[in-house]
């Protein structure tokens, strides 16, 4: 009678751990479907029922999180799919910028997607040689408007700027050259009243014109300046000097852009700047520029001077994250 009663309490034991242990595990596996971890979810049951394999609560979870598991990976296709095919046809039409956005999105959802990782790198890739293409073909033009304007053939500038505005419509630096252009045409110039002149001042004016020496062109030494690849978040490079032939008349130096910093600026007897970059700023890309220099004087001096500036700007290191040998 005794050892029948150790044997029922033994087994009542058991009974309940037993309980206890599908009870914890069911909890845990539901724990893991509500985070959406529902191949852990999965996981779990099979290790409970690898201890109790006939148990039917564990096989009919089992069972709901594969289901479950399976339409999820069908609805994950199907958006991946819909996303690639819609991403395809905005770089069909040369929207790279709007395709960059749609597939940052579409990563938000699944940032893991080998399809959409695979997808996004490329996109990258042929958004940055749009852009350094764009970057060629705008500075040419604006360098070849500006020599047209300082030659004083506003009309065919501004028809350069045309061309090149077809291509690129919205770029804000052909805009503004073309809005500078327009006001240059529109100014109005009023007839002055007419003078007699004396006949003894003519000859004298035709005489010293005839023997004026012809004007020469100003020329620097680089005569364009080409910067060694600067990485971002490493020293500015070096400061390169320019070097001009007419040492003896006054020059006014200006940057086109916001990066290139010539000095000094204006003055007198300006016969060598020192022109330096400032990569603040700067995204990484091919960067091109222009410094114009223009004589204050008509000391015998035929037109500007237009010197080109390029520099390529590289992405710095990729910063890593402490406690790990991962960099993002």
């Amino acid at each position: 009678m005794e050892a029948a009663t150790r044997l029922q309490r033994s087994l009542g034991d058991e009974q309940r751990k037993s309980e206890e242990f599908i009870a914890a595990c069911l909890a845990e596996a539901r724990k893991l479907q509500a985070s959406g971890d529902l191949q852990g979810g999965i996981d779990r049951v099979q290790q409970g029922l690898a201890s109790y394999p006939d148990d039917h609560r564990l096989r009919q979870l089992r069972d709901a999180l594969q289901t479950a598991l399976e339409e999820s990976v069908h609805r994950r296709e199907e958006f991946v799919s819909r996303c690639i095919r819609e991403i395809r046809k905005l770089q069909s039409s040369g929207d790279l910028k709007s395709a960059l956005g749609q597939i940052d999105q579409a990563l938000s959802f699944y940032p893991g997607e080998p399809k959409l990782v695979e997808l996004h790198a490329a996109l990258v890739q042929a958004h940055e040689e749009y852009r350094h293409k764009q970057d060629d073909l705008v500075m040419q033009s604006l360098m070849h408007a500006r020599q047209l304007e300082a030659k004083g053939d506003l009309k065919s500038a501004l028809g350069e700027i045309e061309r090149s505005l077809s291509t690129y419509p919205a770029e804000p630096r052909l805009v503004h050259a073309r809005t500078a252009l327009h006001a240059g045409l529109r100014r109005v110039w009023y007839r002055r009243p007419v003078l007699v002149i004396p006949a003894a001042l003519i000859i004298m004016a035709v005489a010293v014109l005839a023997f004026r020496p012809k004007p020469t062109p100003i020329t620097a030494e680089p005569p364009e300046l080409t910067f060694q690849p600067y990485q971002i978040g490493s020293p500015p490079p070096a400061a390169q000097p320019i070097s001009l032939n007419k040492p003896g008349i006054s020059f006014t130096a200006k940057a086109e852009e916001p990066w290139i910093v010539v000095k000094p600026g204006e003055g007198e007897r300006l016969d060598r700047q020192q022109v330096s970059i400032n990569p603040e700023g700067l995204e990484p890309g091919h960067m091109s520029g222009t410094i114009t220099i223009k004589p204050t004087t008509d000391a015998h001096v035929a037109g500007n001077l237009v010197v080109p500036v390029s520099i390529e700007i590289k992405a710095g290191p990729k910063p890593c994250l402490l406690y790990t040998s991962r960099c993002v």
